[in-house]
């Protein structure tokens, strides 16, 4: 019985490493438009070049000789984007605006063209801020709760993100001297807010769709461990109002992530807009309010 054992189990470790032959059909490669227009800033999106299912998708292949512009479609305005480095374009003199049209279109001579379009979402907000301790599932966190008023008649989508001030300490090898140097970064919190079912979500930022606020005037509630706040300094609150194509993006994307640990699902497309070639051209609008922690 032992010896059988052995044997099957050795032919199933064979049979894994067999080499299977791909005999699907293998998309032609298209230009690659990424990015997102941030109302107040300079319009900056990568140009890339897509990959063989067969390549190392890790391979990046910037493409640095495209013509890049932005067509203001409201104001029925034109500027040429500049390529900084690695696939990078963006503009110099044009300010994005919230709640104008624009086109992002590129052209090389060996892809055909491809375009994208984005309208910049209205700032929301932020109402107040109150903070609070408090306790979800047996372990203690720091809640901030985020106020702020959803327009009722359009269809809105949100993103909220931390960032806080942390020292890195560098130690100089030569006289063992420890420098430290303020920097800035993403906090990592939780939400335990009644619309996700008190199932908690988890990450550097939180994504949601106005379907699912229970009232316009709505105040959001977010929870950071309590080990993991920062203290004596301060929390920088930030919150984005996003396209609709910048959330399909970023939700179709964790959708794929958590599938890929699933060898046996199936897989979820990643949203694109963007016309004749891959990627996705989002756009957000920020309000931003800093609270101390003691």
């Amino acid at each position: 019985m032992r010896v059988f054992l052995y044997i099957v189990t050795t032919l199933i470790l064979v049979s894994c490493q067999k080499e299977i032959e791909f005999k699907g059909d293998d998309a032609e490669i298209q230009m690659v438009l990424n990015g997102s227009i941030v109302a107040g800033e300079n319009a900056s999106i990568q140009v890339s070049m897509s990959k063989s299912i067969l390549e190392d998708p890790t391979d990046y292949q910037p493409i640095e000789n495209a013509t890049v512009a932005l067509l203001n479609l409201t104001d029925n305005t034109t500027e040429s984007l500049t390529h900084t480095e690695l696939g990078n374009y963006s503009t110099t003199n044009t300010l994005i605006e919230e709640g104008k049209e624009y086109q992002l279109s590129v052209e090389q001579s060996s892809f055909s063209s491809v375009s994208a379009t984005q309208t910049i979402p209205y700032v929301t907000p932020i109402i107040n801020v109150d903070t609070n301790t408090g306790t979800h599932f047996g372990e203690d966190y720091f809640d901030i709760n985020i106020n702020f008023y959803d327009e009722p008649t359009t269809s809105n989508y949100y993103e909220v993100r931390l960032l806080s001030g942390f020292y890195s300490y560098k130690i100089d090898t030569t006289t063992w001297e420890v420098d430290s140097v303020l920097e800035y970064g993403s906090l990592w919190f939780n939400s335990f807010d009644p619309i996700f079912e008190n199932k908690g979500r988890g990450g550097d930022k939180l994504l949601i769709s106005d379907e699912v606020l229970t009232s316009s005037n709505y105040t959001l509630n977010i929870s950071i461990e309590d080990y993991n706040r920062p203290v004596g300094g301060s929390i920088t609150i930030m919150l984005n109002s996003v396209s609709e194509a910048y959330y399909q993006y970023f939700e179709s994307a964790d959708m794929q992530r958590e599938k890929a640990f699933f060898s046996t699902s199936e897989g979820v497309p990643v949203y694109s807009n963007t016309s004749n070639g891959y990627g996705v051209l989002g756009s957000y609008n920020t309000d931003t309010k800093t609270i101390k922690i003691n």
